[in-house]
């Protein structure tokens, strides 16, 4: 079998969630961008909803090392990981499979509670400190595994507002339980029940934060990595994947092979 061709990520207009992206400056705004960003939407944006979804992407990056961590990845992980104080405290979580579940449960929440709601400017704050742990990490396109990486992309996407690949791979995801049996019902119910702290704690905030503005609370920079460095790993890491590379990444678990429908394949270009 020949071997795979690697196609540049300047072409990868051809994949349906990235149909956007023309040129670099489009995938990656520069800083100056996300500036004028910030300048035109600073009034869009509250205290309480900036203080969420960035609470909501701390809690995705503080999956993905847990994710890393069980991989193995990384002999240094404990020395390269950026969170120090994780909030994940399940015992459950002891394999790679579990791990990757769990940020994949994490990441289709994050675009289910999140919505249409951020701003430019919020969204381009969001990337910068993806950017800055990646950076920080150490994670580079040489040391940096395909699964790995397809993750990144994923995320990335997710962080951009991109939601159609986890969406379709979570609408056809395979069931762990049948929805009709007392196993699942239970294990909604421990949901409910473990959602009731997280969900006061976020009353709480909202009514702390009300009518204050966006640029009214000082967010703590969680992260040591320099962006802009950030930025290029990311898009080595990006162009190091194939296009059959992302085709066969999924969040989780497929019932059967997906089927690009013809509304995937508009804009494709298929030679």
């Amino acid at each position: 079998m020949p071997p795979q061709k690697k196609i540049p990520w300047q072409q990868k207009k051809m994949w349906p969630q990235t149909a956007q992206y023309q040129t670099r400056e489009q995938m990656f705004p520069s800083t100056s961008q996300t500036a004028q960003y910030q300048a035109q939407e600073q009034m869009t944006v509250s205290a309480y909803e900036r203080k969420s979804i960035l609470d909501m992407h701390h809690m995705i990056i503080e999956w993905l090392e847990k994710f890393i961590e069980k991989t193995g990845y990384y002999p240094d992980w404990e020395r390269r990981k950026q969170v120090h104080d994780s909030n994940i405290k399940r015992q459950d979580i002891s394999n790679p499979e579990k791990a990757e579940k769990a940020l994949s449960n994490k990441l289709i929440t994050f675009v289910r509670s999140v919505g249409n709601t951020p701003s430019p400017s919020l969204r381009e704050e969001l990337k910068e400190k993806f950017y800055q742990w990646i950076d920080a990490t150490g994670i580079r396109v040489g040391n940096c595994p395909k699964r790995l990486a397809c993750f990144l992309l994923g995320t990335h996407e997710i962080l951009e507002g991109k939601d159609e690949k986890i969406e379709r791979d979570s609408e056809n995801k395979k069931r762990d339980l049948n929805p009709d049996s007392y196993e699942y019902a239970e294990g909604l119910n421990k949901v409910f029940a473990n959602i009731q702290a997280p969900l006061r704690e976020e009353r709480d905030m909202e009514v702390s934060l009300k009518n204050k503005k966006w640029n009214e609370i000082t967010i703590k920079n969680q992260f040591n990595g320099n962006a802009e460095r950030g930025k290029i790993a990311f898009e080595q890491i990006v162009k190091n994947i194939t296009f059959n590379d992302y085709q066969n990444f999924h969040f989780f678990p497929q019932r059967e092979v997906q089927q690009i429908g013809m509304v995937g394949l508009v804009g494709m270009d298929l030679r």
